[in-house]
């Protein structure tokens, strides 16, 4: 887990999420590793701080991967709410709320088969 913080480049100088900045980073360093034949998968609530959320990035991940979604532990109704850019990111990928092994097992089921 330190190596991730350290190295993977997910959160800014203040120590706040920052999701554009990591579709950036992604894009800049490990392009290459998606392709069309990768399943692109985001976990994380969208909350972005209020920063650019870089739509452009995310959308080219998604673009280039054969399947692409994100898992988010709000409920939907917080998305969008306050530093919240799930509703932006929403659509660009498709977005399951997913709180729960319950709701997993849903979003799960609802994918497969591949």
């Amino acid at each position: 887990m330190s190596q991730m913080l350290r190295e993977a480049e997910l959160i800014t100088y203040d120590g706040h999420s920052d999701y554009g900045n990591a579709f950036a980073t992604f894009n800049e360093k490990h392009a290459h590793s998606l392709t069309s034949r990768s399943s692109l998968l985001i976990l994380g609530d969208g909350r972005n701080n209020y920063r650019n959320p870089n739509i452009d990035a995310l959308g080219h991940m998604v673009q280039v991967a054969r399947h692409a979604h994100w898992l988010n532990p709000e409920p939907r109704g917080q998305w969008g709410s306050g530093d919240s850019a799930a509703r932006v990111y929403g659509e660009v990928i498709t977005m399951h709320e997913c709180r729960s092994a319950k709701q997993l097992a849903e979003v799960v089921a609802a994918l497969l088969p591949v």
